[in-house]
């Protein structure tokens, strides 16, 4: 399934109150519901430790556990039959102490919400404090998320 990506990094760092408010835009601006029965979340991997796939209906439970690991994770909403994932992770090993969010969304949905997607995203960055926005089909096969964060603290190292 083709996704239209959205990634922005943020010079706030990733906390349960930051999740808690991009979650309530997503359900404000009609990209989700609260978690459906068959919605997973992960935590990211961290050193040799990994980390498997949680089934969970309760999106607080969920957005904690994320906001307390040391890596951040994803959650996966079910919306209107179908999957629309949300990634949370900390920069943590950059001079940039911010965070990252991708958002996944099918473009069968993209395309038929592409106002709506226009005026969320205009509340996050207004919202938050953007350090870097890309949008595009498929963008998350096209990066390497470690160099990334790189040339984010590179270009960004006065914001830390």
């Amino acid at each position: 399934m083709t996704t239209y990506d959205c990634l922005i990094a943020f010079k706030e760092q990733l906390t349960t109150s930051t999740i808690l408010k991009i979650h309530q835009l997503l359900i404000e601006y009609d990209f989700t519901l609260e978690i459906a029965s068959n919605s997973n979340y992960q935590l990211h991997d961290i050193e040799t430790t990994e980390t498997y796939p949680e089934a969970t209906t309760i999106t607080t439970q969920a957005i904690y556990k994320i906001a307390q690991h040391p890596t951040g994770g994803w959650i996966e909403y079910e919306f209107k039959k179908h999957g629309i994932v949300v990634n949370y992770q900390k920069m943590l090993e950059f001079p940039v102490n911010g965070s990252f969010i991708a958002i996944f969304i099918p473009m069968q949905l993209y395309k038929q919400k592409t106002k709506q997607f226009a005026v969320l995203l205009k509340v996050l960055t207004q919202s938050f404090t953007p350090l870097d926005i890309k949008l595009g089909e498929e963008l998350i096969d096209q990066l390497d998320v470690e160099e990334y964060f790189h040339a984010l603290s590179t270009n960004h190292s006065d914001l830390s």
